[in-house]
């Protein structure tokens, strides 16, 4: 559960809007699956009628941000957490402690 949490948080801070999405724009929805002992993250985002362009990976996170495929309202993308904790030693994005990632 906190590792899904985690990176619910993660998921959050890697793709966002680059402004606030007004509220006609809805609710957005993300599904996260937690994968080897939270190395990486395989993220589904349902942003509904938000426009791709408008989205914003923090520099920071870009070059963990994978395979990134889009289609109807949903945005598909693996994060390489366990890397980006390991090499940004960054709370905003990724950081490791011992065993811990977050």
């Amino acid at each position: 559960m906190r590792a899904g949490v985690v990176g619910l948080v993660v998921c959050a801070l890697a793709c966002r809007p680059a402004s606030a999405p007004s509220a006609a724009a809805g609710h957005w929805r993300y599904d996260v699956e937690v994968v080897g002992e939270g190395e990486e993250l395989r993220i589904e985002a349902n942003i509904g009628s938000v426009a791709v362009d408008a989205l914003h990976v923090d520099d920071d996170a870009r070059p963990f941000v994978r395979d990134v495929r889009v289609e109807d309202g949903l945005v598909r993308y693996r994060f390489a957490l366990g890397d980006a904790a390991r090499a940004l030693h960054d709370a905003d994005n990724a950081e490791s402690f011992g065993g811990a990632i977050v």
